[in-house]
């Protein structure tokens, strides 16, 4: 019997959404913690989430970004978590994602150090649209060939950081 979705966060701990996993399906569960998590930065803003924490927003919105429409749409969207994506891939052990993310940062011709207002510069002066499709053809492509067990290895991170995760 295939495992069911979980709808969302509605107020468990940590160590209850982490024991949904027999039920539920592992990248729901992750979602779940994304919401949370998303919920906390939205009041606190990120610089009072911890590392783990904001590791998991940046691969959580990473993944649905991309997979909703490219590299582009990640630092279109989430240009706060393009500093910490590589890092917190690696992190988990998702090391050719890693690379790809890395890839498209590079693309991005940057001036100085990974920003979330430098990356928004950068997309907005990009008026001919020719950056989405330098991302489409060098990274979303990548990143599809190849999928790594994301959200599992996210999953596992959790669990092994759940004293540093809070939620509630």
């Amino acid at each position: 019997m295939a495992a069911k979705w979980l709808d969302g966060y509605s107020g468990q701990t940590v160590d209850q959404l982490l024991a949904l996993s027999a039920e539920y399906r592992i990248d729901s569960i992750v979602l779940a913690f994304e919401d949370a998590l998303a919920h906390r930065a939205r009041g606190l803003g990120l610089g009072a989430l911890n590392e783990v924490e904001i590791f998991v927003l940046a691969i959580a919105a990473m993944e649905r970004e991309v997979n909703n429409g490219g590299y582009h749409q990640f630092f279109l969207n989430t240009p706060e978590y393009a500093e910490h994506v590589v890092p917190a891939l690696r992190r988990i052990g998702c090391t050719r994602t890693a690379d790809v993310a890395q890839r498209a940062i590079d693309l991005l011709e940057l001036p100085g150090p990974v920003t979330a207002s430098r990356v928004a510069d950068v997309l907005d002066q990009d008026s001919k649209g020719s950056l989405i499709e330098i991302l489409i053809e060098k990274c979303d492509a990548p990143y599809f060939d190849e999928p790594e067990a994301i959200a599992d290895r996210l999953f596992a991170y959790l669990s092994e950081n759940r004293e540093r995760i809070r939620i509630k």
